[in-house]
């Protein structure tokens, strides 16, 4: 009989085949024809189930720690997003297929019960994640080879792939996106950089931060992979003189950074008036132009889930770009404030309670001193946090690492804390 932890993984290898770009490979004309529909099938299959887990009455499943988190926050990202895709569809008289659009990436969260379900069932929990981290390594290796051919030696190898977003280059040099789980997969492998085979994961780890320096040239990116090597450098000490230590290092790592002019590059990047001026500037007037459309409409709850194909969210994002072409003001340039704009004050919940419960499974596996828990939860939350400022986690291109976020928050959670139960029951 087939193990229901095979069956789930087989779909989630299908969800990461079509979300991670692998069908650009073998598919690419399928995916432009049908991509609506085959987001919306992804996000679907997930809900299902999420269901039929929660259903099934599973032991493990049901009456353990495990889920608590999760469950927690889905209670309350269900009731947000039910209530605003309602007062976007009553607003703004969304045809089926806009409602389909903009609600696909926000159906992606609910793979989270599949993946507990294959954490606890696995002999090692994440093992899952090892594979899935392969596969989105070996996709990287493939983008490195598409960008290093078209930009040095004018050859286009699969040219669905290398052009997957027309136009999109710097300094004359294109660019290619590095995916929605490069994160987890980044975080991964730092987190085993402090285990067993150090050296060989924390160069891969290295590769992935080269890879979005040289390939994607996403400088908040870059910043954020930094923040979380540095995260959990901070917190990965064992005694007081180690984070005595380290403090020290840091400090003058910070010191070294301003002196040897990497501030001032940094600062001069985000700069109007630097050499990215022109992507600084239409930020800025992206968030000055929502704010203003917050205020008309008195939004406090937010404008909604906006979609440029609906003809009255079209008004409200149209703009004229310096060429005189006419664009829209894209929510994605403006990460979490772009999510503030579309939820307004439920905003704050819809992030607020990911993170803290985040901070609340880094505090219970530090209790417990399970240090590669810890630290894989320090890696993903960190570079969650700070890339969310320019890369909002709910959007289309990144919705799917959220399910992987919350079942390693939820699952380690629960495991830390069924840890100390038993380790206080052994005392007694």
């Amino acid at each position: 009989m087939i193990k229901v932890s095979k069956i789930l993984k087989l779909f989630i290898f299908v969800a990461v085949f079509f979300l991670c770009d692998y069908v650009y490979i073998f598919a690419p004309a399928f995916m432009k024809q049908n991509a609506l529909m085959i987001r919306f099938f992804v996000g679907l299959l997930g809900v299902v189930l999420a269901v039929l887990i929660r259903l099934a009455g599973d032991r493990i499943i049901n009456d353990g720690k495990i889920c608590e988190l999760a469950d927690r926050y889905l209670v309350i990202y269900s009731a947000i997003l039910l209530f605003t895709m309602v007062t976007t569809i009553l607003k703004y008289r969304y045809t089926l297929n806009q409602t389909l659009f903009v609600l696909a990436p926000y159906l992606y969260i609910y793979y989270t019960y599949p993946l507990i379900y294959i954490y606890s069932r696995d002999k090692w929990e994440f093992a899952f994640v090892s594979k899935i981290a392969r596969v989105i390594l070996a996709m990287l290796v493939i983008k490195t080879v598409c960008w290093t051919a078209h930009s040095f030696l004018g050859t286009t190898i699969l040219e669905d792939l290398t052009f997957q977003y027309e136009n999109w280059s710097r300094n004359g040099i294109a660019r290619m996106d590095g995916g929605c789980l490069l994160g987890l997969t980044f975080a991964y492998h730092w987190m085993q950089s402090y285990g067993e085979r150090s050296k060989r994961n924390r160069v891969v780890a290295v590769l992935v931060l080269c890879f979005v320096i040289f390939v994607v040239q996403y400088r908040f990116q870059v910043i954020a992979l930094c923040a979380a090597i540095f995260s959990c450098y901070w917190v990965s000490s064992s005694s007081k003189l180690q984070k005595r230590n380290k403090r020290i290092l840091g400090a003058l790592a910070i010191v070294l950074f301003a002196v040897s002019g990497g501030a001032s590059y940094m600062i001069d990047s985000f700069s109007t008036e630097g050499n990215y001026g022109g992507s600084t500037l239409v930020r800025l007037m992206t968030i000055s132009h929502y704010w203003q459309l917050l205020i008309d409409n008195k939004a406090v709850l937010g404008l909604g889930l906006l979609n440029q194909g609906n003809v009255f969210c079209l008004e409200m994002m149209a703009r004229i770009n310096e060429w005189g072409q006419s664009t829209w003001y894209y929510l994605s340039d403006i990460g979490i404030l772009g999510g503030f704009y579309q939820f307004g004050l439920l905003s704050i919940p819809l992030y607020g309670s990911l993170f803290s419960y985040g901070w609340k499974a880094y505090k219970a596996c530090l209790n417990t001193n399970n240090k590669n828990l810890y630290i894989f939860i320090v890696a993903l939350m960190s570079y969650a946090f700070f890339s969310n400022f320019a890369m909002n986690i709910f959007d289309i291109q990144r919705a799917f690492a959220l399910p992987f976020y919350l079942s390693i928050i939820s699952f380690s959670y629960g495991k830390c804390f069924e840890n100390k139960t038993s380790a206080l029951k052994a005392r007694e």
